[in-house]
């Protein structure tokens, strides 16, 4: 089985929002709708979790349930409250509610990605399941072309030795690690 689990619990404070990021409309659709739409289409994964903030919990349903009964029909996508705490907390919450609820077996795939990263592809979701299958995990990166600077070492860093990580990460269930998330930012810190 693979799992699909959508990170939208965040308040977005960093863009000094006063409700969840996941909510704010682009193009008249939620943008936890464009991250669900592209899970959804994708003919490899066989459940979709939506990790939501709790306290908005009604409007996260009530969108979803209007997807459900025009596009996405028969889709098997079910809304879980997530972490106020932050994104690892919210990662935590939501992997232990999928292995209590479900039947994860240690070669299942979990597929996670932060809402806030609008216009995921197929191809980028095939290719990190994929690569999941072979390897175990997977992560999106992108090469860095700015350059880098480190003050702590007063020097510049080679940029092609340097990734951004993004979201989606996939796993196969055997390799989760519960892992303090003082110390992570994402699944593969």
């Amino acid at each position: 089985m693979i799992y699909g689990l959508i990170l939208a619990a965040g308040l977005g404070t960093r863009l000094g929002l006063n409700r969840p990021k996941a909510l704010i409309k682009i193009d008249g659709s939620e943008i936890f709708i464009d991250s669900a739409c592209a899970f959804v289409r994708n003919k490899q994964i066989d459940k979709l979790f939506i990790a939501c903030h709790p306290g908005y919990i009604n409007e996260y349903k009530k969108r979803v349930d209007e997807f459900k009964k025009w596009s996405w029909k028969g889709k098997n996508v079910e809304l879980i409250l997530g972490d106020l705490k932050g994104r690892q907390e919210s990662l935590k919450k939501s992997i232990e509610y999928i292995k209590k609820n479900n039947n994860l077996k240690p070669d299942d795939i979990i597929v996670t990605h932060d809402c806030a990263r609008i216009n995921l592809t197929d191809k980028i979701l095939n290719d990190s399941i994929a690569v999941a299958k072979k390897h175990g995990y997977a992560t999106a990166a992108i090469q860095l072309k700015d350059s880098i600077y480190s003050f702590k070492e007063n020097k510049y860093i080679s940029r092609e030795q340097v990734y951004q990580i993004q979201t989606p990460q996939s796993f196969m269930f055997k390799y989760w690690k519960n892992k303090d998330s003082e110390k992570s930012t994402d699944l593969f810190s």
